[in-house]
């Protein structure tokens, strides 16, 4: 009864997406592995049950976020030693240290968490990169904390239990200004002698040899000297900048030995391009030589990593953030193989692909269909994000704009007297800017109206611009872009797209890309210069396009367009055509969520949202054709939620079309209007 309980409650703790583990007694597949206090016979038996993870590939551990990875051999099985990156993490707020260990480089068992911030009665927050080493029969973790201290916790294994080996830390820069601004990331390197180094620092790469016992100092902290090819110091980077690179010093130190040579390993800084670089030596206080990169950039804001020799064979180990999909603060451990030219420098590694989790996610489903009446026409929806808001224009008889709680979807007010058909928010100005004749710009806080801006032609689509803090109001007769500052409210130029705009966005860095319904094709703007660089064809692919969504991480466009009924997926580099996917009928709008790799068309023809799954950059396929309503055309994503929200109503029969007219639009039955909510 105890193992199934056990068994219970490391499933809640773990949160796999799959069973990963035989149970010991049933001999079916069951979730392991438990690592808290108490319930002795329990701990035993979660012992026992650890979760050994097959894993064909990177990342080597997809149930949680590992980072920051020390690999160490013991007893001939491999260790991880990584920080602990939180499933929702908005910074590097970790608060425990993970272990992971393999005997075969395949099979990864998660030995779970060895120690965390409350085994530190003095430490507060911040459980960074750790790094552990062997000696005196027992095993020592090497931990900072705070960002201004680093502490030792002992143990008589690899896997812990651990505890605080001094009550206090080993070093504080406090107490020890010497040791610099941040002393973090700490690496040990235990020589032939028997001499123990410890190695830590960001911006400036620090070094002090320890005492036998590892829980004293044993000398002065000394800089670490490195030096270029041509042997000329290295400058030290000033505070809050990058170092030079390549060969500039960042974080991460890292040391091993071979071949008598010592390799100094660290991170050259935060650059797009920085990447694990390595210096050589004679002597573990240095200097060191800068000789080249350990490794090509790994896909993370952050670049650590640590040098191993397991079975034979080298390895690099790294972290990407390819599993949340470019989050810096989630995220995941992977490594290579290693190798060594004859004069031994290091080959540089290139980072393999990694294989991500398999989909288990449930399908998506229409929610929620939350009938909220009143009269009137509508356009577009917008979802504020940020200011938890859901912003509705509706027409005549009475313009207004609705706004409603993003989170509850509760009336939250009214903006009256305004005629608009979209919205859009600076977060930051807390200024929102309605699609109406003249524009209306108001405080988002209050809702309080600041202003009207005027304009000409007919205002249809908008786009805020974070780039430059610019509202882009669209009209399909010129002047088809407006271009107003968000701050001020001033109307800052004018621009011609050739033809009449539909949906726009943002590559957040300068350009913008618009659909041109007309034309069949995407204008790409100078959002600088307020001048069109480019028309990318559709090329038949599709034609009136009404939607467009962006992929910025790789950056992609995904058109939705109406005829054919076709989301055309092309590069925002050069309009290359990827892909064309058929979709629902009647789009007019297009969402992406970076989260989940998925684009979306809502279809209010036949009432579907057709969700289209990004692979890879070169691999789309059509998930899911989602059942919403008729009617059902604009769509907005809460990307904190993802959920996907859907405006509509109910329609009696269209009247007789007027005379040379060949349709007529139906009627909106009373109170019909509904906000939809899709999600899994």
């Amino acid at each position: 009864m105890l193992c199934l309980q056990a068994r219970r409650r490391c499933s809640r703790l773990f949160d796999r997406q799959e069973p990963v583990c035989f149970d010991l007694f049933m001999g079916t597949r069951s979730i392991g592995g438990m690592h808290t206090r108490g319930f002795a016979l329990c701990l035993v038996c979660c012992a026992l049950l650890a979760p050994i993870v097959p894993i064909r590939g990177n990342p080597i551990a997809t149930h949680i976020f590992t980072a920051d990875p020390e690999a160490r051999v013991f007893n001939n099985r491999l260790y991880v030693y990584t920080s602990h990156d939180l499933p929702n993490a908005t910074y590097w707020d970790m608060v425990d240290w993970r272990l992971l260990s393999t005997t075969d480089m395949v099979h990864w068992q998660d030995d779970g968490a060895v120690f965390s911030l409350k085994g530190f009665r003095w430490a507060t927050k911040w459980a960074w990169a750790p790094d552990c080493v062997s000696a005196n029969g027992k095993y020592y973790l090497f931990l900072p904390v705070d960002r201004t201290k680093i502490g030792v916790a002992i143990g008589s294994s690899p896997t812990g239990p651990f505890k605080d080996a001094i009550g206090m830390p080993l070093l504080d820069n406090k107490t020890m200004p010497e040791a610099g601004k941040e002393p973090i990331d700490p690496a040990v390197l235990v020589d032939d002698d028997g001499q123990s180094y410890l190695y830590f620092g960001c911006r400036n790469a620090k070094v002090v040899k320890l005492a036998p016992s590892l829980t004293e100092l044993a000398g002065p902290i000394e800089t670490v000297q490195l030096l270029d090819p041509q042997g000329k110091p290295i400058p030290v980077a000033a505070p809050d900048t990058n170092p030079v690179l390549p060969e500039g010093y960042g974080e991460a130190p890292f040391i091993f030995k071979r071949a008598g040579k010592y390799y100094f390993v660290y991170s050259n800084g935060w650059a797009p391009e920085s990447t694990q670089v390595y210096a050589t030596g004679n002597s573990p206080m240095g200097p060191f030589t800068y000789a080249g990169k350990v490794m090509e950039h790994a896909d993370s804001v952050t670049q650590h990593g640590s040098v191993v020799e397991f079975r034979g064979k080298w390895y690099v180990f790294y972290h990407t953030s390819e599993l949340s999909n470019g989050n810096a603060f989630r995220r995941s451990v992977c490594f290579d193989e290693l190798t060594f030219a004859s004069d031994g420098t290091i080959n540089t590694v290139t980072p393999s692909s990694p294989a991500k989790a398999p989909a288990v996610a449930a399908p998506y489903a229409l929610a929620a269909a939350t009938r909220v009446g009143g009269s009137g026409g509508f356009d577009y929806v917008y979802a504020d994000v940020a200011g938890r808001r859901l912003y509705i224009p509706r027409t005549a008889p009475a313009p207004r704009i609705t706004v409603f709680n993003l989170d509850t979807l509760a009336p939250a007010g009214t903006i009256a007297g305004v005629n608009a058909r979209g919205v859009a928010v600076d977060p930051l100005s807390h200024h929102g800017f309605a699609s109406s004749k003249p524009v209306a710009m108001w405080n988002t806080d209050t809702l309080a109206m600041i202003k009207t801006i005027d304009v000409e032609g007919g205002p249809d689509g908008i786009l805020f611009d974070p780039f430059n803090a610019r509202v882009w109001v669209f009209s399909h007769r010129a002047p088809n872009a407006t271009v107003i500052d968000a701050k001020s409210g001033s109307v800052v130029g004018t621009i011609d797209l050739g033809g009449a705009p539909e949906q726009a966005v943002t590559d957040g860095n300068g350009r913008i890309y618009v659909d041109i319904e007309d034309k069949d094709r995407i204008a790409v703007v100078d959002t600088t210069k307020l001048t069109v660089t480019a028309q990318f064809s559709l090329a038949g692919k599709g034609g009136g396009p009404a939607g467009l969504s962006y992929d910025a991480r790789n950056r992609i466009l995904f058109a939705t367009c109406r005829d054919p009924a076709t989301m055309v997926i092309l590069s925002a580099d050069d309009g290359k055509i990827l892909t064309a996917l058929p979709i629902g009928r009647g789009t007019d709008g297009a969402l992406f969520n970076r989260a989940s790799m998925e684009a979306f068309s809502s279809n209010g023809a036949d009432g579907t949202l057709t969700v289209i799954k990004e692979n890879s950059p070169t691999d789309f396929v059509v998930e899911q054709s989602v059942a919403t309503m008729p009617g059902a055309r604009t769509s907005t994503l809460d990307a904190r939620t993802n959920r996907i929200l859907l405006i509509t109503a109910k329609f009696g029969p269209a009247p007789a079309p007027a005379p040379n007219e060949k349709w007529s639009r139906p009627p909106m039955l009373p109170d019909s209007f509904t906000i939809l909510t899709v999600q899994r």
